[in-house]
């Protein structure tokens, strides 16, 4: 069994020679416990944003019929809307709390190939990924392939 496979990477005309080392079990499981916590951030965003979505359109259903009525109906009503303002407002903050803590796919992508790349040019690429701003998901992605190539030959 093979846990590691040299491969060059061909990133526009440079090329990369590299090292994939498959992570061992705690990395495995470190990794693995970081996607999840992002995940489930990404579905708390998710449900969230959905939430004032459609807290945003109970409000405007609610201007909308404020404009029919009038007396203690009226104040009633306005009441609601206020209080849906509050709300929406309450759960943007929250958004914006995701949006100062969340650990990014970027942020994941990049541990994995500290983890996981080694070689002789991983310094090279690691400038020439910030020098040409590609993003790490990307390159990993292209990793992915080569190493797969790697993976088939016997």
């Amino acid at each position: 069994m093979r846990t590691k496979f040299p491969f060059t990477l061909e990133v526009d005309e440079a090329k990369f020679k590299l090292v994939y080392k498959d992570p061992n079990k705690k990395q495995s499981d470190e990794f693995l416990s970081d996607f999840k916590t992002l995940k489930a951030d990404m579905d708390s965003y998710d449900e969230l944003r959905g939430e004032i979505e459609l807290l945003n359109e109970k409000k405007e259903l609610k201007k909308e019929l404020v404009k029919e009525l009038s007396g203690n109906e009226k104040r009633e009503l306005t009441n609601e809307i206020f209080a849906l303002l509050d709300e929406i407002a309450d759960k943007k903050s929250k958004l914006k709390e995701f949006d100062d803590k969340s650990v990014d796919l970027e942020a994941v992508a990049m541990k994995r190939f500290e983890l996981c790349v080694e070689g002789e040019d991983k310094d090279k690429l690691k400038e020439y990924v910030a020098r040409e701003g590609i993003s790490y998901h990307s390159l990993l992605q292209a990793i992915d392939r080569a190493v797969g190539v790697e993976r088939e030959k016997k």
